[in-house]
């Protein structure tokens, strides 16, 4: 389940940008790529810093549902940065992280950096282009203080 940071001073349209990242990034880590696919518009296009191409939306897709099938449920904290509008644009930048295992283990410990860009299309929010980074954390030493 993913936790909701709350920010200070941010319009009614940010706190819907927001809600609407929070609700697709559970539906993917539930599994339930059918349904966060109802928020990817039909232009989207991604990219990581491992892959050499940025992906498509068919690609996306292929990815998450091969994902789904290994059960990769776990507890993370999204941490948001910045969330600026423009007109019907959203660009959300912000900090995934995976939750320590119950014993306090940190070692494989991951942090994930994205910046979504959400278009405002029939009144919905969707999510058009990503892209994000990953860090491996080794010890718990090495966690931002912020987290």
């Amino acid at each position: 389940m993913v936790e909701n940071f709350s920010i200070d001073n941010w319009t009614k349209t940010q706190e819907e940008v927001w809600r609407t990242v929070l609700k697709y990034t559970n539906l993917i880590i539930e599994g339930k790529i059918d349904e966060f696919l109802k928020y990817l518009h039909e232009d989207y296009t991604g990219w990581n810093n491992v892959e050499p191409l940025p992906a498509d939306k068919l690609s996306i897709i292929n990815e998450l549902k091969n994902k789904s099938k290994h059960n990769l449920k776990r507890k993370y904290i999204l941490i948001p940065i910045k969330l600026n509008i423009h007109r019907d644009l959203a660009i959300v930048h912000y900090y995934l992280r995976k939750e320590s295992d119950g014993d306090g283990n940190y070692s494989n410990f991951i942090i994930k950096h994205y910046t979504d860009v959400l278009i405002n299309s029939n009144s919905r929010w969707l999510l058009i282009a990503d892209h994000f980074g990953i860090q491996k954390i080794n010890n718990k030493n090495d966690i931002l203080e912020e987290f």
